[in-house]
């Protein structure tokens, strides 16, 4: 029994020695766990300060300031800087916070007057959000094993579950002793520590555009608008139907900051401290859930557990709205916690699996538009449904509706690991071969679509010893032979590869490769293949120890 659980909870334990192996991973992960506490420890001051200048309109107003403009800005401003290297987009955006903050604190710290204060709440709002994407974007180009990309993904949530309970609290501390202005200082440090982290991270380059021509006749890369991306999305069944579970997730969220309230007041009678319970009973849960959610690293298929995540959020918040007892209510809130983080990470890892990287950063820049709307939609319908029907309907209603949406969309959403940009056959496939695994995912995923398969009948030689040299092939099936000067010196198999000396040393093929019985083969072009290799040291060196181990072999 324990040696079950020991391999049951060693893939995740490995995951993370990953990450925390991955210098560009640990940096993006402990860079947004600070930026993720900075914005709570910033908004809980921007609200004391609204409040205090102007009452619960004021904080109202701010709330608008903030997300309306992030609606449209954040998709158009990664649509038309795409052509940035996501890694340096996402170093200008810290920086901007960074002076964003610093000039805010200035102007508390000075007395401004409180709306340019806004009106700096508004810019940041619309930089942090842009960072948001940006990271989910990243990580693919960071991460080198789907097990590593889960467990960032699990990395992430959980930070940012625990951002929220790390940054409210501390600009509480801060309050108790000190003023608002206090605050702005703290969330400038953090974001500057943020930026510290971030500073010397490198993604994986873009393989398409290294490998591309140079030049006046080198293509140019289009500038995506909002419109192109959304019919982008549209084109990609499986990434649409994510994008719609998290929008209805999303403005679900949205509906119970209001109906908590209600709850606490009206149904539960907790008063002003409950609302504080059942919003920290969702935030427990949500780490627990970060935890629950290592266990899904190994696994091949996370559309089922996705759905059971947003079962679990949707479930939760149904019952609470039936059972309208204090210590029912935490629980299931807790549970629906649990859900919310389990669906974050595999919906992002999902969306992330099945958009193009070409598409990646703007496709998320079109969610984060789309959550911004419905959080902001959500307390409006809430305060309809609870002053027609009452709180404990309004939480029945909102929490049947993610259980709906998943009911409907199953036919589809179940075949989503299908669809991966890289199939796991083809992942194997290349990570198979020594000089591919140091890559990451998006480089992966661009050979994975250079891919060519050729068929080779028994007898027929695939290259020839003296010609020139510029593919490279890897043996799906099937058994092949090397021969030099007419003499066989090796047999390959599914999985080997060959012509790589050719292309790596500009030189003619050192020998022929011929098909023993009938074999599949999958070819790789020489541009393709020597940017991917040519991308990272650790697979450059690796190349170098192939063909040195090569060429001595057939001394």
């Amino acid at each position: 029994m324990l040696t079950s659980l020991a391999d049951r909870v060693r893939p995740s334990v490995d995951a993370l020695r990953q990450i925390a192996a991955n210098p560009g991973l640990l940096r993006l992960e402990l860079g947004s766990l600070a930026w993720s506490a900075a914005d709570w420890t910033y908004l809980v001051g921007l609200s004391v300060l609204a409040f205090e200048a102007g009452g619960t309109g004021a904080v109202a107003l701010v709330s608008v300031i903030r997300s309306v403009p992030t609606v449209v800005l954040v998709p158009l401003v990664l649509g038309a800087t795409d052509v940035l290297p996501r890694d340096h987009m996402l170093r200008l955006v810290v920086w901007g916070r960074v002076g964003f903050l610093v000039v805010a604190s200035g102007l508390v710290i000075t007395g401004a007057t409180p709306a340019l204060i806004y009106v700096f709440a508004g810019v940041d709002a619309v930089a942090s959000a842009l960072l948001r994407p940006l990271r989910s974007a990243l990580t693919p180009a960071l991460a080198r094993t789907p097990e590593e990309l889960v467990a960032a993904n699990v990395a992430t949530t959980t930070g940012d579950a625990f951002a929220a309970m790390v940054g409210p609290g501390l600009a509480a501390l801060i309050l108790a002793v000190g003023e608002v202005p206090a605050t702005y200082v703290a969330a400038a440090l953090m974001i500057a520590v943020a930026l510290a982290a971030v500073l010397p991270l490198h993604a994986a380059p873009d393989l398409e555009r290294t490998a591309a021509p140079k030049g006046d006749g080198a293509p140019k890369r289009p500038r995506l608008s909002i419109f192109q991306t959304a019919r982008d999305l549209m084109a990609m069944p499986h990434a649409r139907v994510i994008v719609l579970l998290f929008a209805a997730q999303r403005f679900v969220r949205g509906v119970i900051t209001v109906a908590i309230v209600a709850a606490a007041f009206d149904l539960l009678g907790l008063g002003e401290p409950g609302v504080g319970l059942l919003t920290s009973a969702i935030g427990l849960g949500g780490l627990f859930g970060g935890a629950l959610a290592l266990g899904f690293v190994a696994r091949p298929r996370l559309a089922p557990v996705f759905a059971a995540g947003l079962l679990a959020w949707g479930g939760g918040i149904l019952a609470a709205g039936i059972v309208p007892n204090v210590f029912v209510v935490v629980l299931v809130f807790a549970i629906a916690g649990i859900g919310k983080t389990t669906l974050d990470t595999t919906g992002f890892t999902l969306l992330q699996r099945t958009t193009p990287n070409d598409r990646r950063s703007n496709v998320f820049a079109l969610l984060e538009g789309v959550i911004a709307a419905v959080l902001g939609i959500g307390p409006v319908v809430a305060a309809l449904m609870i002053d027609a029907i009452g709180a404990s309907w309004t939480l029945v209603i909102a929490g049947a509706l993610p259980l709906v949406l998943v009911a409907l969309t199953w036919p589809v959403l179940r075949f989503t690991d299908d669809e991966a940009v890289v199939p796991q056959p083809a992942f194997r496939l290349l990570t198979n071969v020594a000089m591919f695994r140091p890559l990451q995912l998006t480089t992966l995923e661009t050979l994975a679509r250079q891919m060519v398969r050729r068929d080779a009948a028994a007898g027929s030689d695939v290259i020839r010893q003296g010609e020139h040299g510029d593919t490279f092939f890897i043996v799906e099936t099937g058994r092949l032979a090397t021969v030099i000067d007419g003499v066989a010196v090796n047999e390959l198999g599914a999985g080997d590869s060959f012509g790589e000396i050719a292309l790596l040393q500009a030189s003619e093929r050192t020998a022929t490769v011929r098909a023993v019985e009938d074999s599949r083969l999958v070819e790789l072009a020489g541009d393709p293949f020597l940017a991917a290799v040519a991308s990272t040291g650790d697979s450059a060196a690796a190349a170098d120890e192939v063909v040195r181990g090569r060429l001595a072999a057939t001394a």
